[in-house]
Order: C-alpha cells, then sequence, then structure tokens
C-alpha cells in the first residue's frame, strides 16, 4: 500500500503507543474465494525480542480454522 511520506510515521514509540490505545486489528482473508474481514484484539510486546526491530504483535483470541493458512 503507498503511503504518501507527509502521512508517514516513523516513531517507533508514537506507532508502539497507539497500538497499545487502539489494540484492535483487521484480518483479511478469503473462505471459498470470498473476501472475509475479522476485527481481532492484538497485543503488542514491546520486549519480546533482542533488538527493538524484533517487537512482536500478537493476537489476542484463537483464530478459527477457516482463516487461518492452510
Amino acid at each position: 500500500m503507498y503511503l504518501p511520506p507527509h502521512f508517514a510515521e516513523t516513531d517507533r514509540d508514537a506507532l508502539h503507543d497507539l497500538i497499545e490505545r487502539y489494540s484492535f486489528g483487521l484480518l483479511v482473508s478469503q473462505v471459498d474465494g470470498t473476501p472475509f474481514a475479522t476485527h481481532l484484539p492484538f497485543l503488542l510486546d514491546r520486549d519480546a525480542g533482542r533488538s527493538r526491530s524484533d517487537d512482536l504483535l500478537m493476537r489476542g483470541v484463537r483464530v478459527p480454522r477457516t482463516v487461518r493458512s492452510r
């Protein structure tokens, strides 16, 4: 997806704060060739990795088999 430079947020702490404040995301997949969207809570673990580039975004609920990769 194209993001114009004047809309880009490069401050990692600001992005993390946004994720923690608004923790729902949209998982988009296909079911029998039809687009399927599911709202899911996500959790951010800022300390998951050894470096800041290893931050971990986890889904907060189990995803039914119909929206998992096969």
